[in-house]
């Protein structure tokens, strides 16, 4: 059975003991996977696995240090899940958020990475009132999140009907009960 991506970010959270804003090549490190930059042609990221060992190389031509966090995050997403079994992914542009990822894979890295850099529970906490862009801007800052990514959570986490819909997924997805401080 396949569990939801944003239950798969929030049981590697729960495993690191990880709250508010990440480490990311920290956390990636802790979960036995090594995070280089090199200069890579067509793509951002790249995740290898070979023999046990796993290595996410991230596009050192890559300006934008939120990108850089997110493409990290995206590849973590395809080493932990368990589905995601392929011995290499490679992630371009058009599998950046803003953009439309081709194949389901690619969606759920997507996801997992978003929840694991922004957890919607967290952001829920700091949306006390309806959000402003000012808003938007403080939480990317303070989660090192793009402002696009960043609002794109906000909306899921506060239009309707959709948020109503989001957190009842969240509810069915919540991490074992170990991890039930998430």
């Amino acid at each position: 059975m396949c569990l939801s991506p944003e239950y798969y970010a929030q049981e590697v959270r729960c495993k690191l003991g990880l709250a508010g804003p990440i480490n990311i090549v920290e956390a990636a490190r802790d979960l036995g996977v090594d995070v280089c930059e090199e200069a890579l042609e067509g793509s951002d990221g790249i995740l290898l696995k070979v023999e046990g060992n796993a290595v996410i190389l991230i596009n050192s031509n890559c300006v934008y240090e939120t990108r850089k966090r997110f493409t990290i995050a995206h590849e973590i997403g395809h080493f932990y899940m368990p589905h995601h079994n392929l011995g290499k992914f490679v992630c371009t542009i058009s599998d950046i958020p803003g953009y439309v990822p081709d194949g389901k894979l690619e969606q759920e890295a997507d996801r997992f990475a978003s929840e694991l850099l922004l957890p919607l529970h967290e952001l829920e906490g700091q949306l006390k009132h309806s959000p402003s862009i000012d808003t938007v801007r403080r939480i990317a800052t303070h989660y090192g999140t793009s402002l696009t990514a960043t609002a794109l959570k906000v909306v899921e986490a506060t239009c309707e009907p959709r948020s109503q819909e989001n957190r009842k997924r969240l509810r069915t997805t919540n991490p074992p009960p170990e991890c039930a401080r998430i």
